[in-house]
């Protein structure tokens, strides 16, 4: 299911747009993507709570993992960036036309990190 929701976002993403808006692209991407970034976390969870209940011990193969930890510390920058900044609504929303502040800097990294912890393998 993670598998489709990231190949979703990478698919459609680029596709929206809404041409009666005033931000006819920024705006719209960014909502499908924290939409989309929302609903992985969710399955992430559903899928790890039902598999330490369930006792088994599926193995994956780490193929990214070692670039979680820079995507972890810019995440950590970001965050801090935000805790002190001079307009801590702009810097965690964004400004009303492209709304890419806080949430949506975090989204990309979260669709990062899970693209990356689920792949099968490097190719």
């Amino acid at each position: 299911m993670l598998e489709v929701l990231w190949l979703t976002t990478a698919a459609a993403v680029p596709l929206v747009f809404n041409p009666g808006g005033g931000s006819s692209f920024e705006l719209p991407k960014t909502v499908l993507l924290r939409a989309l970034v929302l609903l992985m976390c969710v399955t992430a969870l559903v899928h790890i709570a039902g598999r330490d209940s369930s006792g088994s011990t599926s193995h994956r193969s780490a193929v990214g993992i070692d670039s979680l930890w820079p995507a972890l510390a810019h995440g950590l920058a970001l965050t801090l960036a935000a805790a002190w900044s001079v307009d801590r609504r702009v810097s965690l929303w964004g400004s009303y036309e492209r709304q890419q502040g806080l949430l949506a800097l975090i989204a990309y990294l979260l669709l990062f990190a899970i693209t990356v912890t689920n792949l099968r393998s490097r190719e």
